[in-house]
């Protein structure tokens, strides 16, 4: 016991000395977070993919990096590597695949917050959930608005 209570503070020292820090790991920064009003499920970076075209789902909301946003003027930007939510391709038709992309400031990456609707200018659609199915890994897309709670958001 007395051999423990000198071993702590000398590791820490030996810590502090090697320019290291005794702390606790980083916490999240407090990010806004697009949280569907269907189920309460948050639009996420799937697997935390960082490469263009990586998908976008609804999941069990966890406040990790790849679920926090920001809007950057008409642009949603992911905190996790500040790449923006598109619809891919520039797809005008429903279903239109939700991804991110490096931005570029094309309008199919350019979004309006009307209510509780998140509306792409490209083809004026709605972030909708895709099938309107509350379970995680479901796929985020662009479809018509209509009010339903798929479509329905806070952030």
């Amino acid at each position: 016991m007395k051999a423990t209570k000198r071993l702590v503070p000398l590791l820490a020292a030996i810590g502090l000395a090697v320019g290291g820090a005794v702390s606790a790991p980083p916490a999240y920064a407090a990010a806004p977070l697009i949280r569907s009003n269907l189920d309460g499920r948050c639009a996420d970076v799937f697997m935390f993919h960082n490469e263009n075209g990586a998908s976008t789902v609804t999941w069990e909301c966890t406040g990790n990096t790849n679920q926090q946003w920001r809007w950057d003027g008409d642009q949603i930007r992911s905190n996790m590597n500040g790449k923006c939510l598109e619809i891919y391709g520039s797809n005008p038709n429903d279903q239109g695949s939700v991804d991110l992309w490096d931005c570029n400031g094309g309008i199919n990456q350019r979004w309006v917050w009307n209510g509780s609707q998140i509306i792409n200018q490209l083809n004026r659609k709605c972030l909708d959930i895709l099938g309107g199915r509350s379970d995680n890994g479901q796929l985020l897309v662009s479809w018509g608005c209509n009010g339903a709670r798929s479509q329905s958001w806070d952030f």
